[in-house]
């Protein structure tokens, strides 16, 4: 059939409501210029099935292309002329969604939900992600809530608030920090300091419940109420009114007790023990006394007494208000000024004896009763010694038989070349008296002791190792 004319239809005018125009080919297609038909699939003469019609459904293979709307049940899924797309629906994407501009949800109450089974990751390959509320709104990811700066949750939203200022950041807590791995730190990497204070109350580091938990802070240790090192926790103890350390207390400055009575006592129970006070390059005041080595004096007049191991030595003048005894009973000058040895030695005259001068008498005496000035008693021996008892004079030393050089005596000292026992006090009346050590022998030095009580220097109390004050 051609139809020549310009304006040219095929038009089926009969009327009813099941009448009807078919065009058919019982056996092939139809095309309708370059459109074909093949039963219920419409296509080009080249791709014949690019639509395909059924009851209630429609199936396009290959793009949909339109410049118009595109609906889904007039109102459930529109995309318009303007490239807007709504969908009145859940919207599921098989494969990857890409999007070239922004992704805005009108919904009051909008979420974007995962329901994979592994995970969900917001990522930007080239820039930075910004999820936002609006003026007065947060976001909520999973149970965390975003509220301006502030990180919470959605009932105390401001547990976490970031701040910037000029180019530092801070990070403020609202509420505890809680650190649940089984060995964490908390570590600072900058190249300057790390603070940890509180503004207006106290700040608490503590370990667990266990008493063997502890708190480390760089390399020290601390374990209840000790402190120490990661290798001996327990160095220092400290109490209600009292700090406890364990081994050697190195200071490079002064030590001030502000206590009214103040006492630095050595507790050790262990027999032996003592208590050192020293100084490597110089000397130790106790009061007005100066120590220095083995010697005791003064500021500016140390020396006075001297100790050693052979005995003691006194620069200047020995005063005593006491007794002075050798060996307890047998030569004794007593606060009057007698001398006794043994006994009462008196004689009255020049004596000369060319042999031994015994004294069986049960109470024999040696008694010089001169009266005058200038008269006195001398017992000497023009070439050898003078011995009375066990004690040897030979010239101006006193000794034994076989020490006899433990006391030499001139006109102003007297010096001791062994140990001197004094059974009552030793009374120095001298204005400027010094009892001073003298030895310049490696490793000399002094000691002043009680070996069952104490030692006063002046109003301070020496006790074995302790030093404190009468009480």
């Amino acid at each position: 059939l051609e139809l020549s004319k310009t304006d040219a239809a095929i038009k089926h005018t009969g009327a009813g409501a099941t009448t009807g125009l078919t065009i058919s080919s019982d056996n092939g297609y139809v095309d309708v210029e370059s459109v074909r038909f093949t039963n219920v699939s419409i296509g080009t003469t080249t791709d014949v099935d690019l639509v395909n019609l059924a009851n209630a459904a429609v199936t396009i293979k290959g793009s949909l292309d339109t410049d118009g709307y595109i609906k889904v049940a007039s109102t459930k899924f529109v995309v318009d002329a303007s490239g807007n797309t709504y969908a009145d629906g859940t919207f599921g994407v098989k494969g990857v969604s890409t999007l070239q501009d922004d992704l805005e949800l009108s919904e009051d109450s909008a979420a974007i939900t995962h329901t994979g089974t592994t995970s969900l990751a917001i990522s930007s390959t080239n820039g930075h992600i910004t999820i936002a509320g609006g003026a007065n709104g947060y976001v909520d990811v999973e149970s965390v809530r975003f509220t301006g700066h502030q990180i919470g949750l959605s009932g105390d939203t401001a547990i976490m608030q970031l701040t910037t200022t000029g180019s530092v950041g801070n990070v403020a807590i609202d509420g505890t920090v809680t650190m649940i791995d089984d060995v964490t730190s908390l570590t600072h990497t900058g190249a300057t300091s790390l603070a940890i204070s509180s503004t207006n109350g106290h700040i608490t580091i503590a370990g667990g419940s266990l008493t063997t938990d502890y708190v480390d802070v760089e390399s020290v240790r601390f374990t209840d109420d000790f402190i120490g090192t990661t290798g001996d926790a327990d160095l220092v103890k400290l109490e209600a009114n009292m700090v406890t350390v364990k081994g050697k207390l190195t200071t490079t400055d002064d030590i001030l007790m502000s206590e009214a009575t103040a006492s630095l006592t050595h507790d050790a129970g262990t027999s032996g023990v003592g208590l050192a006070i020293t100084s490597t390059n110089g000397y130790v005041d106790v009061e007005s006394v100066r120590f220095t080595g083995a010697s005791i004096g003064l500021d500016g007049t140390d020396g006075l007494v001297t100790l050693s191991s052979s005995g003691v030595d006194i620069a200047g003048s020995l005063d005593t208000d006491g007794y002075f005894k050798v060996a307890d009973t047998k030569f004794t000058i007593d606060v009057s000024g007698n001398t006794y040895a043994d006994g009462t030695l008196g004689v009255k005259g020049l004596s000369t004896l060319q042999n031994n001068l015994e004294l069986s008498k049960t109470d024999a005496a040696i008694k010089h009763t001169g009266t005058g000035a200038t008269t006195g008693l001398t017992i000497s021996s023009d070439n050898g010694y003078v011995d009375v008892e066990s004690v040897r004079f030979t010239d101006a030393t006193i000794g034994t038989t076989d020490d006899p050089g433990l006391i030499s005596l001139t006109d102003t000292d007297v010096t001791v070349t062994g140990t001197l026992t004094v059974s009552d006090n030793v009374k120095l009346t001298e204005d400027n008296a010094v009892i001073e050590h003298t030895s310049t022998a490696s490793g000399a030095s002094l000691t002043i002791k009680s070996n069952s009580g104490y030692v006063d220097v002046e109003s301070v109390r020496f006790t074995g190792d302790q030093i404190g004050l009468d009480g």
